[in-house]
């Protein structure tokens, strides 16, 4: 059991990892004149687009419009979870994040995934990485 969670603590290490080389990437890109895009924009950005679909999939008109809304939900709460969190505030979204994601799950009584356990780890990473800044 202690070797799935390091693994899976691993796995969230490295996908924070990848996120931040993706975002230094991008503000080098934009820093050619055009407008820079800050980690912070994108995760505000991802947030919102989070809510819309989250209120979109509580409207549903028909049965595939709610399953592609639950999909596109999930895949956007996956993006969120996976970037790294800069700020107490976003600390706290993410672990809301986390909880309406598992309320969600445990509604319909589906099992505890995979998933979750690597965004719990991916959220521990982010308050690690919080609580080591503040000692510097």
């Amino acid at each position: 059991m202690a070797a799935k969670q390091t693994k899976a603590l691993n796995k969230a290490h490295h996908s924070v990892d990848l996120l931040d080389h993706k975002i230094a990437k991008k503000r080098q890109r934009s820093s050619d004149g055009r407008k820079e895009v800050t980690a912070a924009e994108l995760f505000e950005q991802a947030l919102m687009d989070y809510y819309a679909a989250k209120g979109a999939e509580s409207n549903p008109n028909s049965f595939d419009s709610l399953m592609s809304d639950t999909l596109r939900t999930e895949s956007l709460a996956q993006k969120i979870l996976s970037m790294p969190a800069m700020t107490p505030g976003q600390v706290l979204k993410k672990l809301s994040i986390i909880d309406e994601e598992l309320l969600a799950d445990l509604d319909c009584e589906a099992p505890v995934e995979r998933r979750h356990i690597v965004a719990f780890a991916a959220l521990k990473v982010d308050i690690i990485r919080l609580l080591a800044n503040q000692s510097e």
